[in-house]
């Protein structure tokens, strides 16, 4: 099973310091109370208690796992930075978070930061065109577990 520790992702743009990320609630310290199904489930997805999704995240039903949105604790590991993070673990071989981002422009670098413990872990993009099929790009990747972070 995949076991990954997403404790901050942010994208910004580089033209500029002064520019706001383009990724909403990146450390994922703001989260909503979510509501599980019949089934027990949040599209696909199994809520650890208390049920929470981080908010502007999408848990994406066609990649499902297991989400926490946990707290760091005093000594013990935990985000990389504020007071929140997210625990995923995949139900087969991978599981998906995902946010749409608005204003990104053809032909500008952005910046992408990602901290990660424990476990595999991609980070990727897809763009969608208005008259061509989507396209996507795997931009880093990790497939060994380890006990320090990984940025």
């Amino acid at each position: 099973m995949l076991n990954s520790f997403l404790t901050a992702l942010v994208l910004s743009s580089c033209v500029s310091a002064q520019d706001a990320p383009i990724l909403k609630n990146g450390g994922f310290e703001t989260a909503a109370e979510a509501s599980a199904g019949a089934d027990g489930l949040l599209n696909g997805w199994k809520l650890v208690q208390p049920p929470r999704v981080p908010a502007a995240w999408t848990p994406n039903p066609a990649y499902a796992g297991q989400l926490a949105v946990c707290q760091s604790e005093p000594g013990k590991p935990g985000a990389h930075a504020g007071r929140q993070f997210v625990r995923i673990t995949a139900n087969s071989k991978t599981a998906h978070l995902y946010q749409m981002c608005h204003g990104l422009e053809a032909g500008k670098w952005y910046r992408v930061s990602a901290w990660v413990r424990g476990g595999a872990v991609s980070l990727s993009f897809y763009e969608y065109m208005q008259s061509a099929k989507i396209g996507g790009r795997n931009v880093a990747q990790s497939t060994a577990a380890g006990k320090e972070d990984s940025k």
